[in-house]
């Protein structure tokens, strides 16, 4: 067995124990990932199920997903779901062939703890190729990589996770392209880049861009730095260009067509813009934790920032600290880290304002606390060159007996003062805290007995400190609620009476609202059009219907809107009394194979709903079908997202609403016969009869690259009612077809093939040089 291959035995084996509950699929005590994760998993199980559609030019679910947020959308607009991932694909593949697409879930789960194994395992080889640090030191930092607070916090989202992980592979490439100049590596690195931007968050991806030029900047301080920053953005404007652009633009480029019709389109203020940052509070989680498998009080203590106990004491033991740092790298190192660290605690300091004052596109992120990935990186890359000096020490070092003294002082601090508080009067949370203290003293004893016994036994002391990560990761592992749930999604997400009855009875075209259900994020893999979803950012139409449909105002009912929207039944927990609805069947819970879950909010998990508990499928004799002749027309100067309030004032749900600029004079008239003789995702086909001219209303999701034809030939819609469209039929017999052209895709198919002419052209002078 190569060294390289021992080590990744050791990091898959450290990974199996620290995550041996999420793992051990056989044991009754296994626990699962929720969040953002499970969701993204529910995605790609509906790609699974529909991956016989994606080579069909009007049914592909790569191209139109009719099923997300009420009126469809570009499924590549929605970045996060991963489409376009090759790992994810992979899965989607192997899930296929083994028949059940709910199969998802668990190999999920198990790429994302690939992931984490892939970081680290670049994290090593940075350390032992170019740092020439011993492999037990390069290991070291590996498993530090594994548990940072960041990569722990974001298993949770494993879009943000995966992106994340390339950057140790990226910094890797980078690093060997500049000491060997050999372009095997320069095209590693944005193949790699590529990958990352793939799995659809593309916030990592760019900090793994600025992370690596700045540190090729930062090494180059004492040359003539407009040659060298010349040279060094020529070079990756090249590579993104030409190499990473390329690979994902067919899915960038779909996102930016559809760019203002998503909430990502809206530029957040100030305040919200510094509002989702890491607290400083991070800082002290190693040393005095408030997340521990004991402390349910603690279970959403966010800890982005968290330095590990082991490396504390490492730090502290170590001699000549400043001796690292004679090697320009680390300073790099250093100085890309603290700004990092600056700019995910937000409101800290006033550095985040500047950025976002006097930098255009970055009011566009999110999230500051993904910023913390720097810092985790160079916390990572930077303590293991300190293992030596601590180790090779005969006796502890000061600095580490006074560390240890606070420990016990504190220790003893917590019992005086439970002593003196025997009353009703106590400030502490004694028992959490003491737990907290307990661990943290564990985790001490352990390293400091490693640190002590190396010079008698050098292996049994490198044994005792990868014990100490060991307990100090597990233990924080335990701690987090939503990678340790009780609940398994597939059972929470399965096929169940509720849904097979409902797939019995509607037809193609019909909407459910699901609302009120565990189905409310995807029933893509169901094939049943809802009117909810997931991933809210990716649509601006959907997030405001579901707002109008939701909405609990007095006297308010979204009668007309549930009619334009086609939503035939509407699923409720328990009954209604709503006149409107007519009740079809009533489902009951099974208590040995349930039916129905709901998610306590309190302990952040997925609960299965009592016995008694049945819900019930309401028809909506009113809905109007996908295609409709309008009853009438009114105009307005503007489309806009206010127009959904003003629906329930409509005397007919049929009349529409078009812009000044689209009328046509004529009078229409709603008599007349449509049929739809062709219903697919991104291809609607009917047939229309009318003795007069009338306007055809289509209640899909008006987005670039819809066109229709009426009798062949080519026309643009027109929007309708802001999230809808529409076309005006002369009279007569006419066949109107509605069909989606992915523009997206194809300009970037297109790109993908100007850029390998590229590269086949120079492939005589790269073979030269390889």
């Amino acid at each position: 067995m190569t060294g390289n291959q021992k080590i990744l035995l050791l990091i898959s084996l450290f990974i199996l124990l620290i995550f041996i509950r999420n793992i051990a699929f056989w044991s009754k005590e296994q626990t699962f990932i929720f969040g953002d994760t499970s969701i993204y998993a529910l995605y790609l199980a509906a790609l699974s199920e529909n991956l016989t559609t994606i080579l069909s030019a009007k049914q592909s679910l790569l191209l139109w997903n009719p099923n997300y947020l009420s009126v469809g959308i570009p499924t590549l607009s929605a970045l996060d779901m991963g489409f376009l991932y090759p790992p994810n694909l992979g899965l989607v593949v192997i899930t296929r062939l083994l028949g059940n697409s709910l199969l998802i879930f668990p190999f999920f789960t198990l790429l994302t703890f690939l992931h984490l194994g892939f970081g680290g395992f670049f994290i090593y080889k940075i350390l032992n190729i170019h740092w020439k640090l011993d492999r037990f030191s390069s290991l070291i930092g590996g498993l530090l990589w594994l548990f940072t607070g960041y990569n722990l916090e974001f298993i949770a989202a494993s879009s943000i996770l995966f992106a994340s992980s390339y950057l140790p592979a990226c910094f890797y490439a980078n690093i060997k392209y500049k000491e060997t100049n050999e372009m095997k590596y320069f095209f590693l690195f944005f193949l790699l880049l590529a990958g990352s931007f793939l799995v659809g968050y593309p916030i990592p991806s760019l900090i793994i861009l600025l992370v690596c030029i700045t540190y090729n900047l930062l090494n180059n301080v004492g040359y003539d730095l407009k040659k060298v920053f010349l040279k060094i953005m020529k070079e990756q404007l090249k590579g993104l260009f030409l190499i990473t652009v390329p690979i994902i633009s067919p899915l960038y480029l779909t996102s930016f067509y559809n760019f203002s019709r998503t909430i990502r389109g809206n530029v957040i203020d100030l305040h919200g813009f510094l509002s989702n940052s890491v607290q400083i509070s991070n800082l002290t989680e190693s040393i005095i934790p408030l997340n521990t498998p004991f402390n349910r009080t603690s279970t959403t203590n966010l800890v982005y920032l968290y330095v590990s106990i082991v490396a504390i004491l490492i730090l502290l033991q170590a001699k000549e600290r400043a001796a690292v740092f004679k090697d320009r790298r680390n300073i790099s190192i250093v100085v890309f880290g603290i700004i990092g660290g600056i700019i995910a605690l937000g409101g800290i300091t006033s550095i985040p304002t500047l950025i976002y004052l006097t930098t255009p596109i970055i009011s566009f992120f999110r999230r500051l606390s993904v910023f913390s990935l720097i810092p985790s990186f160079a916390f990572c890359l930077l303590v293991p060159q300190y293992i030596k000096s601590a180790l090779d020490q005969k006796v502890l070092s000061r600095p580490l007996v006074a560390g240890l003294k606070i420990m016990v002082g504190l220790l003893l601090a917590i019992q005086v003062t439970k002593v003196l508080y025997k009353g009703d009067v106590n400030p502490l949370d004694y028992n959490s805290l003491l737990q907290s203290l307990g661990f943290i003293a564990i985790v001490c004893t352990i390293t400091t007995t490693a640190i002590v016994s190396f010079r008698y036994d050098s292996k049994i002391a490198r044994g005792l400190l990868i014990l100490a990560l060991l307990i100090e990761a597990g233990t924080v592992i335990a701690s987090k609620a939503y990678i340790n749930s009780k609940t398994n999604p597939a059972r929470v997400f399965a096929p169940n009476d509720l849904t097979r009855y409902i797939q019995k009875i509607i037809k193609p075209g019909e909407r459910v609202d699901m609302l009120e259900t565990q189905h409310n994020y995807s029933t893509d893999y169901l094939k049943i059009e809802q009117t909810a979803g997931y991933l809210a950012l990716a649509s601006e139409y959907g997030v405001r219907v579901n707002e109008a449909l939701t909405y609990k105002g007095k006297d308010y009912n979204p009668k007309n809107l549930r009619d334009i929207l086609g939503v035939k039944y509407i699923v409720k927990k328990g009954d209604t009394d709503n006149p409107d609805l007519k009740k079809v069947v009533e489902i009951p819970q099974k208590p040995q194979n349930p039916n129905f879950y709901s998610f306590n909010y309190t302990s952040l998990s997925w609960e299965v709903d009592p016995e008694n508990t049945h819900y019930s499928i309401y028809e909506n004799p009113t809905a109007l079908p996908r295609l409709y002749l309008a009853s009438g027309i009114i105009t307005i100067t503007e489309q806009n997202k206010y127009l959904i309030g003003y629906f329930e004032k409509l005397e007919s749900p049929k009349t529409v609403i078009i812009n000044e600029s689209d009328i046509e004079k004529h009078e229409i008239s709603e008599e007349g016969v449509v049929e739809i003789q062709e219903y697919k995702r991104n291809y609607i086909k009917a047939s229309v009869k009318s003795s007069d001219p009338t306007f055809l209303a289509n209640s899909t999701g008006f987005y670039p690259g819809w066109s229709v034809r009426i009798n062949g030939k080519e026309k643009e819609p027109i929007q309708t009612n802001w999230f809808m469209m529409g076309v005006y039929v002369p009279k007569g017999d006419s066949v109107v077809e509605f069909y989606y052209t992915p523009h997206g895709i194809n300009w970037g198919l297109l790109y993908i093939s100007f850029a390998s002419m590229y590269w086949l052209i120079k492939r005589r002078s790269l073979q030269k040089i390889w």
